[in-house]
C-alpha cells in the first residue's frame, strides 16, 4: 500500500465520520503548513514519513480533548508540533541507557497518535530495511512493539473497516456516544 491506499483509507473514515460522529470529524485540525513538514522532515528519514506527510496535508491531527481521541485506542492524530515534542520527550530516556534503543524506544519510530498523556502512543517505524513503514504501538511501561499493520494506510483500511462493519481491531469494538467515537 501506499499514499493512493492511504488517500482512499483516509475518506472512507471521514467520510464515516461526518455521517455517524460528526463530533470526532469536527475535531480534526486544518492541514498543517510546509515548513513544519520539513522540521519533521529535518527530524527524522524522509522516506518513513511519506504516508504520514500526506495525512498531516489533510489535516495537521486533531483537537487535544474527548472528541479528538477516535483513533483506535482512544488516541488522537498528533499535530506536527505534538509529534515533535513527544519523539523528543521519548528519546530522553534513551540518553542515560543505550540497551533501551529499539527495546523501549527507537529515535527513528515517529509517534503520530497518542493518548490523553502521551503515557501509550502509534509510532510509525522510521528504520530503513524491511520493517521501514510499519505502523507500532508504545505503551509507557513495557515499551514499543511492531504490529499487524505494514503501513498507515494498512491502519486506517483496517480502522474503517471496523467502523463499517462494526467489528473489533485487536479486541476494541467501536462505538459512538455523543456524537463521538469510542473504542471499548
Amino acid at each position: 500500500m501506499g499514499t493512493e491506499e492511504l488517500k482512499s483509507a483516509w475518506h472512507r473514515l471521514d467520510e464515516w465520520l461526518a455521517v455517524m460522529a460528526r463530533g470526532s470529524r469536527d475535531s480534526l485540525r486544518p492541514p498543517v503548513g510546509r515548513e513544519l513538514v520539513s522540521t519533521l522532515h529535518q527530524q527524522w528519514d524522509a522516506d518513513a514519513l511519506d504516508e504520514l506527510t500526506l495525512l498531516l496535508s489533510i489535516h495537521d491531527g486533531a483537537e487535544e480533548s474527548d472528541a479528538g481521541m477516535f483513533l483506535h485506542g482512544e488516541q488522537r492524530l498528533l499535530p506536527v508540533a505534538d509529534i515533535l515534542r513527544l519523539g523528543k520527550r521519548l528519546c530522553g530516556p534513551l540518553h542515560d541507557d543505550a540497551e533501551l534503543v529499539g527495546q523501549y524506544w527507537h529515535p527513528a519510530w515517529v509517534p503520530f497518535a497518542a493518548n490523553h498523556d502521551g503515557a501509550s502512543c502509534l509510532f510509525i517505524d522510521g528504520r530503513l530495511g524491511a520493517a521501514c513503514g510499519f505502523v507500532g504501538e508504545f505503551f509507557h511501561e513495557s515499551g514499543g512493539e511492531r504490529t499487524e499493520w505494514r503501513s498507515l494506510a494498512h491502519f486506517f483500511s483496517d480502522m474503517s473497516e471496523a467502523l463499517e462493519s462494526a467489528s473489533m481491531i485487536r479486541g476494541q469494538l467501536p462505538y459512538v456516544q455523543d456524537d463521538l467515537l469510542y473504542w471499548d
